[in-house]
């Protein structure tokens, strides 16, 4: 049921009255062949008073005319009907029961509207548009697949009184009135649209479904697509959905943006969080949120930060700020100007670092892996020299070892070298040689040997012989040895780094050292007991060893206490 409100105009007897109508379909008319009973009358009933607003008691005759525009037109359907009784203002009556109102009035246009002319004669202006009830007569189509098969797409609104719900004519639709929104689609579809400015389905398209549950400006225009609220957002990919924000799109099938400002879930159900400026091109991609993010390989992930890419596949950045993933399944977890571009490459964090080679992974600042330097790491700006390397500024450790498949027995022992250590930068040079018809035997060291090394030492050992001794001692990069002509000698060099690495960590890391800040009181020792007591206890060999502070054993009971929670 509709209703509207006529203005007062002035009757031929000066009887200014106001005419509340409906028009309400009945089950009475027609039928088309095969199809059920389509009526062919509509219900007319108003209301009449005077100027003092008092209902009258009259008849008159009335003649109803339907024409095709608000003004001028062309009449489409025409009656008088005479001494029409009105008791206490109001009358009933029916349309169409002098001439039948032929379907045609309606399944042809949806622009229709009803004057009304009282007997004087005075014709009531301006005309009023007819609303969905009349419409009705386009059920004679519903159970008629010859004509279901090309419904029309319609955008045409018709509404009752101001604020009410608007309804168009070949789309099954609801939506807020005086809003401006606009429908489309086809008479099998249904689009519910309550916001302001809004719109569902698309010109000349068939999409279904569409819905607009409030905000401004939003547009809905893809099969089964949402959008919640917010402004400015368009949801045009199928079952595509926007939770609102302001300025967001998501244009491709079953994508979703959660809300935020002008974010867009491209690629095939891509998912923005939301953030600003974010976008989701790769198919199955996701931002979670932050500025200017960009996960444009397929199944990649940028969880936050501003302004990061990840361009390969199942690639992922963590946050941080201009960071960027282009191998697949590489991953930055932070940081800044960071990129990783090889295979399965890392970086976990730091700032200008880039892990290019495949398996690659770099952390602090400045560190890099670069190609063919497969499976390297570097650490604290260093960069790597050769695959399967660890690359570090600075090593410090508690002890060393290095380890490898035992030779006599590989596949059941392993073999352990524990590393040669000193209070100096010692550089070991070895060699044999003979001594020659002179008594004499000239020794070249390699050509960098002055200017890497200082303080250089020479040991001589004979073969059958201690009389051997050394003629001249390291010059430049040689030396002479002495002794009976033909001995053989085995001689060693040692010397001192003197390089600028060298030089700078003896500043920075000397012999003996102070133990400050939050290093004072506290054992290294211990920390080192703490992460092996567990097998020394597995060994049974624990009670030789004890911690030397109670924060040592505290730290190693938590750390039990933990490893037995997880089991």
């Amino acid at each position: 049921r509709f209703e509207g409100k006529w203005r007062r105009w002035r009757m031929l007897r000066k009887i200014f009255v106001s005419i509340l109508f409906m028009l309400v379909a009945i089950s009475y008319g027609q039928v088309l062949s095969g199809a059920r009973a389509v009526p062919k009358l509509l219900n007319y009933q108003g209301y009449l008073t005077d100027t003092l607003g008092s209902p009258i008691d009259d008849t008159l005759n009335m003649t109803f005319k339907i024409y095709n525009a608000a003004t001028l037109g062309t009449v489409l359907w025409s009656e008088t009907q005479t001494n029409i009784p009105i008791e206490r203002g109001v009358f009933s009556l029916l349309l169409g029961n002098v001439n039948l109102i032929p379907d045609t009035v309606f399944t042809t246009g949806t622009d229709r509207w009803l004057e009304l002319t009282l007997e004087g004669p005075q014709t009531l202006s301006p005309r009023t548009r007819i609303t969905a009830v009349g419409y009705a007569y386009t059920a004679t189509y519903a159970d008629t697949a010859q004509y279901a098969a090309n419904a029309a797409t319609d955008n045409d609104w018709v509404r009752g009184t101001p604020d009410s719900v608007l309804f168009s004519s070949n789309v099954i639709c609801i939506a807020r009135g005086d809003a401006d929104n606009m429908f489309y689609g086809d008479s099998i579809y249904t689009h519910i649209n309550f916001g302001i400015a809004c719109t569902t389905g698309a010109s000349g398209q068939s999409h279904a479904y569409a819905t607009v549950s409030g905000g401004g400006r939003n547009t809905a225009n893809g099969s089964y697509a949402t959008v919640a609220g917010g402004r400015n957002n368009t949801a045009s990919g199928a079952y595509s959905a926007i939770g609102g924000g302001d300025g967001n799109t998501a244009d491709t099938s079953r994508t979703t943006v959660a809300g935020g400002y002008v974010n867009t879930a491209g690629g095939s159900e891509t998912t923005v969080c939301g953030g600003w400026g974010n976008e989701a091109n790769g198919s199955r991609a996701n931002v979670g949120g932050g500025y200017i993010n960009a996960a444009s390989g397929d199944y990649a992930t940028v969880s936050g930060g501003w302004n990061n890419t990840a361009d390969g596949n199942q690639s992922n950045v963590c946050g941080g700020f201009r960071n960027t993933t282009t191998g697949d399944y590489a991953t930055v977890s932070g940081g800044w100007d960071n990129l990783a571009s090889g295979h399965c490459a890392t970086v976990a964090g730091g700032r200008a670092d880039t892990s290019e080679a495949s398996y690659a992974f770099t952390a602090g600042w400045g560190s890099t892996v670069y190609t063919p330097y497969h499976y390297s790491a570097a650490f604290n700006g260093q960069t790597a020299t050769a695959s399967s390397q660890t690359r570090v500024g600075a090593l410090s450790k508690a002890s060393g070892t290095f380890t490898i498949d035992h030779p006599l027995d590989p596949m059941n022992k392993i073999l352990n070298h524990y590393f040669v250590e000193s209070p100096e930068m010692v550089l070991i040079y070895r060699g044999s040689a003979t001594i020659g018809a002179d008594g004499r035997a000239v020794v070249h060291l390699p050509e960098y040997f002055d200017a890497l090394n200082k303080n250089p030492l020479v040991q001589l050992t004979g073969v059958g012989t201690s009389n051997v001794f050394l003629v001249k001692n390291v010059r430049a990069n040689d030396f002479v040895i002495g002794g009976t002509p033909g001995t053989e000698v085995h001689w060693t060099v040692t010397g001192e780094r003197k390089d600028q690495s060298a030089e700078i960590t003896r500043i920075i890391m000397p012999v003996e050292q102070i133990k400050e800040g939050n290093l004072a009181g506290r054992s290294l020792d211990d920390d080192f007991l703490a992460s092996t007591m567990s097998q020394l206890e597995r060994m049974g060999e624990e009670d030789g060893f004890r911690f030397r502070t109670a924060r040592g054993r505290k730290k190693y009971e938590e750390m039990k206490r933990r490893m037995a929670e997880k089991q």
